[in-house]
Order: structure tokens, then sequence, then C-alpha cells
């Protein structure tokens, strides 16, 4: 499967989920929702790892969460609906597989009891006690590839992936917001897509750089590809790397032709994306990222 987005500078992100923000946001490939975001948002000039030391971990109980989030004027709903973002992406096994494996003497199998008992085989098939730990797993598992409020239903099931995101279901305030993005239409449910673009421009406006601080960059491209199930994040920055992106975009736009050109077109394809193309399918994919660019 092959997913993109596009991302403008004036809107930043958590991982491991990322989205488009052009003057609309949309998730592509996912049935997923656009909204109006505010432009023109500063750049900053360094990105450190440090710089993200606040967020929330993978094992922080809920209470710890919701410090972090109201430290940046999120709340409660915020925490609940930005994590409902898990709806798309992946981890890898390394950030759940030790609630599979002695973990609690609570449960028989010896995993978290919080799993639902007949995923804990499922999972423990797909991450094996000392295996690939950097093997990629879905957040949701049964929709990966659609923008919805199943990663709630997971939940709400004890088929939560990471400990943080079962945590929403075990916490009596936070269940709240998950029963009422599961409440249909009921008088206190929740529309998941309205109330997520909400908090995504509510969260758009965190530490807005002003004055000479940062600054605007002509073009701030990131492009983020699920290929074969591997995810890709392609950094075009046209200041620095003008020659990159145009070996992307022509490599795209002239997709497909003779064996000789196909030839011409993977090289391009590997120096601007550092993923190797293996054969013709990796061309159909390329044409239709040209597609997606063209939405």
């Amino acid at each position: 499967m092959m997913s993109l987005t596009t991302q403008k500078p004036n809107l930043k992100l958590p991982a491991p989920v990322s989205f488009p923000a052009p003057i609309f946001s949309h998730l592509l490939l996912t049935k997923g929702i656009k909204w109006q975001v505010p432009t023109g948002r500063r750049d900053g000039r360094v990105s450190l790892a440090s710089d993200v030391s606040t967020l929330p971990g993978f094992t922080e109980s809920i209470d710890s969460q919701k410090q972090k989030f109201a430290a940046k004027g999120l709340n409660t709903q915020d925490l609940v609906t930005l994590v409902g973002g898990h709806t798309i992406g992946t981890t890898a096994c390394q950030f759940f597989s030790y609630r599979l494996y002695n973990f609690s003497t609570a449960s028989a199998n010896g995993a978290d009891p919080t799993i639902d008992s007949s995923f804990v085989s499922q999972l423990q098939a797909l991450c094996p006690q000392n295996g690939d730990g950097t093997k990629r797993i879905d957040l949701d598992t049964g929709s990966s590839a659609r923008f919805d409020t199943a990663f709630f239903a997971n939940v709400r099931s004890g088929r939560g992936i990471l400990e943080s995101d079962q945590k929403l279901w075990t916490d009596p305030s936070t269940r709240t917001f998950v029963q009422r993005f599961l409440g249909g239409k009921a008088p206190q449910s929740l529309n998941f897509n309205v109330e997520f673009a909400k908090s995504m421009v509510k969260m758009s406006n965190i530490g807005v750089k002003t004055g000479t601080q940062g600054e605007i960059r002509k073009v701030g491209r990131f492009y983020f590809i699920l290929l074969d199930g591997k995810r890709r994040s392609l950094s075009l920055a046209i200041e620095k790397k003008q020659e990159t992106e145009k070996a992307c975009g022509e490599a795209v736009e002239r997709g497909g032709g003779s064996e000789e050109g196909n030839i011409g077109e993977a090289l391009d394809w590997e120096a601007a994306t550092g993923e190797r193309v293996r054969s013709k399918e990796h061309m159909k994919k390329m044409g239709e990222m040209k597609k997606l660019l063209s939405l």
C-alpha cells in the first residue's frame, strides 16, 4: 500500500502520524477530512530531539499525559482526540512487546491484563519474544488504511497497541471521550472528524514565533510515503536541495515509457528518496504519487 501526504511549514504535527497542510489539510487515501488552517506560521531554524522531550511517552499514565498537554494549552478532550490520530500509522515491536511477555501474574498468559486475551497470541505471532524489535505493526488493527473511529473501538475492546493508548479506556477521565466518539448519533456523542480538525488547529497555535524569530521558507514541503509498508520521509527543502526536488519531480512526471527511460527514472527516484526501485510495480507507484501531487 502506498499513501502520501504533504506538509507546509505553518503547521507542526506530532509523530508518528503526519498530515498535509497546504491551504487546506487533507488525509489522502484514508477517506479522511479536510479543514482550513491558519497560514503564515514562521518556521524554526533548529531541529533537536531534545525539543520534543516533553511529549508523552508510550508508558506514561493518563495523569502525566494530561499534565503535558495542559502545559501546552490542550485539554483532556484534545488529548483523546489527537491520540485518535493513531487510527493510521505504525509502531515498532520494541515499543509494546514488553506487554506480551512476563508483564503480569494477573493473566494466565503473562501478558498485560488490559489486552484482550484473544488478541495476545496474534500480537505474539507478530512480535515474537526476543524477535526483531524494529518490525512495524499497525496501530489500528483492521483499519489502518482508514481515518475513522476504529482506533477507539479497538481501545474499548482491549486492542490498543501502545500501553498509553490502551490507558485511554482504563482511565475514567479519558474513557468518557472514547465513548462519546463511539456514540454514533447519541446526544452526547462527538464527531471525530470535526473535533480532530479543531484540535489540530488549536495545536498549530502552540509556540508561534513572532518578529524576527525563525524564518518564512519559500518552500518547505515534506513528503511522507508508505511504500511496501515502510514509512519513508523525504524532506525537500528547496533552498538546500533544489536538485533533489527536481530529480524527484521529474522522475514521477516521466513515469513509464521505454525500458531505458524506466532505468533513468529509477536512478532519479533512488537519488531523491533513497528508495530502491526494484520492479515495474514501483514504477506504477511513482505514477500514483504523481496523481496525488496533482490533487
